[in-house]
């Protein structure tokens, strides 16, 4: 920590016990409080903290006065931020953690941003989104025939949907990392691989129009 950017948090031992500090003035307890990269109370630049809904991660800037906030469970992102104003990041800890909305936080605190896959998250039907951005999103315009694909059939349409290293990933349930999912690979001497992570079965299809009989064989 550069104590010249940071001198309130550097007087207290730093950004960990700081935080702790001006939670206790407020009458407010944080809760455990650890380094983002480690559990060791050693880190000053960072914090990591727990709420309902995941982690609070907090980062001190290096060259300028800088705290970067952010908010994510295992499986997706809520929202982040950047402010120079310590009481900021005092405030949407507490906010955070007693329940605050996307919508009020960032109201509050219009530093703090999220996207409409959190928002989807939020509101509890996050896979007709998911499924939104990818027909829709340039960013996924190679992969559009596939996704059209697997999209037109109602029981994959109702799985959640991303891609990762070229292969479609369909998951059960994305909330969870142990509900299997039925993954579709490209292959490099052509035609795909459709799999499924339950049961281990993989079924080899020369033509896209027979990835959706191959998927839901595996469901």
């Amino acid at each position: 920590m550069r104590e010249e950017l940071y001198p309130d948090l550097a007087e207290l031992g730093g950004l960990q016990q700081a935080l702790a500090h001006a939670a206790g003035r407020r009458g407010e307890d944080l809760g455990l409080i650890e380094g983002a990269t480690s559990p060791s109370l050693e880190d000053p630049n960072s914090a990591k903290l727990l709420s309902g809904r995941g982690t609070i991660m907090i980062y001190l800037g290096a060259e300028e006065r800088r705290f970067f906030i952010s908010t994510a469970n295992v499986r997706h992102s809520w929202m982040e931020g950047v402010t120079d104003d310590f009481g900021d990041v005092v405030d949407v800890v507490l906010a955070w953690q007693s329940g605050a909305t996307l919508q009020d936080l960032h109201s509050r605190h219009p530093f703090m941003e999220y996207n409409e896959l959190a928002q989807a998250n939020e509101d509890g039907d996050p896979v007709a989104t998911q499924w939104d951005v990818l027909l829709r999103d340039d960013a996924f315009a190679d992969y559009l025939p596939l996704t059209r694909e697997i999209h037109a059939q109602e029981r994959l349409r109702s799985l959640f949907p991303f891609y990762s290293m070229g292969m479609l990933r369909l998951s059960r349930d994305h909330t969870s990392r142990q509900a299997g999912e039925i993954r579709v690979s490209p292959l490099r001497g052509g035609g795909y691989r459709v799999e499924s992570t339950t049961s281990g079965e993989q079924i080899h299809v020369a033509a896209m129009d027979q990835i959706v009989d191959a998927a839901l064989s595996l469901l």
